[in-house]
């Protein structure tokens, strides 16, 4: 009986995310980024994205969590300086957790503060070089800023990483345009 209560809890440990949390460092991460530069169709590589975004969504504590879901739903009610108090905790807590990087870089962009959201940016990137998400926020800065050419090599980066990303083809696109550099 002791045997058999043994292997049940290693099967059901071995079902959970490794560490019974998850951030940039989920070992399903590396599958889903070879899974999402196979993707076929815009519709198939946005339902891998959103099981990223999961993930890193995912805080590696409850504590985390819960400063997560609470900063989020500040942005969502637009209470903008809440979540930015919210986020600069969660970094205070766990620099190297990624997301709280990306989402104060987040409040920043919405608070037309763009060096402080570059800054945070940055830091994402350092810990998570995938991030789709800061690299194309990267791309809105510097449209913010009028630096076309380096829009242009954010939403190149993120479709270099995700190459069915509408969004980031139809910037791109879009910036070449108005740089009169779009191919015919």
């Amino acid at each position: 009986m002791a045997l058999a209560r043994s292997l049940l809890l290693l099967i059901f440990m071995a079902l959970l995310p490794a560490g019974g949390s998850a951030d940039q460092s989920d070992l399903r991460l590396p599958g889903l980024f070879d899974e999402l530069q196979q993707a076929a169709t815009a519709k198939q590589a946005a339902l891998i994205e959103q099981q990223i975004w999961d993930i890193w969504q995912t805080a590696p504590s409850s504590e985390l969590q819960g400063l997560m879901q609470a900063g989020m739903q500040a942005m969502n009610r637009a209470d903008l300086l809440l979540a930015l108090n919210i986020f600069d905790q969660m970094i205070a807590l766990a620099p190297d957790y990624a997301e709280g990087w990306n989402k104060r870089a987040t409040v920043y962009y919405l608070l037309r503060n763009w060096p402080e959201s570059l800054a945070d940016i940055a830091e994402t990137l350092k810990r998570e070089p995938r991030h789709f998400g800061a690299i194309a926020g990267r791309g809105l800065v510097h449209i913010q800023g009028n630096r076309l050419r380096e829009a242009a090599r954010a939403y190149e980066q993120v479709l270099k990483i995700s190459p069915q990303n509408p969004g980031s083809r139809s910037h791109l696109d879009a910036i070449r345009d108005a740089l009169g550099e779009r191919d015919i």
